[in-house]
This record gives structure tokens, sequence and C-alpha cells, in this order.
């Protein structure tokens, strides 16, 4: 995933490297890639210790037709075919099914760290 900066970077911080790997393609352009599947925080600072980019980053099987929705703190995934179905819609009535989704490559997708809500 390309992540344009606002200014030169000067640090990039990779919380989980098993996870994700940031390749710095310019001073103000990187390259986020998916290494394993799960979640990191990557900061990437400027050479004045200003945050240029700070998120949580999550790495998923591509789920073609898929989408997550962010309300506050909450996420859900809503899957597409025909249809949409909201995973919270197959939960509550037993008799829905969501389509299944086939494991394949990592896919990177970000969220800003106040959006997310991390469970220990």
């Amino acid at each position: 995933m390309r992540v344009a900066l606002n200014g030169s970077a000067g640090a990039v911080i990779v919380a989980n490297p098993d996870i994700a790997d940031v390749q710095v393609i310019d001073s103000r352009t990187i390259y986020i890639v998916g290494k394993g599947f799960g979640n990191s925080a990557i900061t990437v600072t400027g050479r004045d210790g200003r945050t240029l980019f700070d998120g949580e980053i999550f790495v998923t099987t591509s789920q073609k037709g898929a989408i997550n929705v962010y309300r506050g703190l909450k996420s859900s995934l809503t899957v597409c075919s025909t249809v949409c179905i909201s995973e919270d819609a197959t939960s509550e009535n037993t008799s829905a099914s969501a389509p299944s989704v086939p494991v394949t490559t990592p896919t990177v997708t970000t969220a800003p760290v106040a959006m997310q809500s991390v469970s220990h």
C-alpha cells in the first residue's frame, strides 16, 4: 500500500516487523508490504521529529467484495456479492449466511489509531 507523506521521512518505526515491512520509495513516499497476518503500528517521523504518519495497519486475506465499516471504535465487516450482508446481520439471523471468502495473499489496510479498539 502506497502512502504519500507531507514531509521528508527521517525515521520509520514498525512495531511488529513479522507482520509488515516498509520500503522507502523516496523521501516523501513509503510502501507498506504485508508479511504475515495480524496488525502492527507504523510511525514515520520527519528529520525534525514531527510525526508524518501514525497508523495501525491490518494485514488480512484479500476479501474481494468485502469492506470494513468503522463507526467510532466499532468495526463491522460487510460482504457483498449480488447483495451486501453485514457481519452483524449474519450473527443475529442464523438462517442468513455470508458468502465464503477464499484465503489469498495478504492485503494491507490502515485506519487511524484513534479509530481502533485494541484488546489484550
